[in-house]
């Protein structure tokens, strides 16, 4: 686990990840995007998830504090109905 801290503006450019990756938002708000490059906001109590190979990108333009569950082999998260 990683606890990230983005400070006003802070942007983490499009990356992919290797395997299964949660972002939970902890403090403030934000915005998450997928594959698909939309900026979703996001905010405290909010989670993305990310799946193998996905490109994607987070940031913030009033900071934020996120807990980031990476590179796991196995979905950290079951399947919603």
């Amino acid at each position: 686990m990683d606890v990230l801290t983005f400070e006003v503006g802070a942007v983490l450019w499009r990356h992919p990840t290797r395997l299964w990756q949660l972002f939970s938002v902890v403090l403030g708000a934000g915005w998450a995007s997928g594959a698909d490059a939309v900026h979703v906001p996001v905010a405290a109590g909010d989670c993305v998830l990310w799946e193998p190979g996905e490109e994607h990108e987070s940031g913030s333009d009033e900071g934020m504090v996120v807990v980031v569950v990476r590179q796991t082999p196995s979905r950290p998260l079951p399947d919603i109905a």
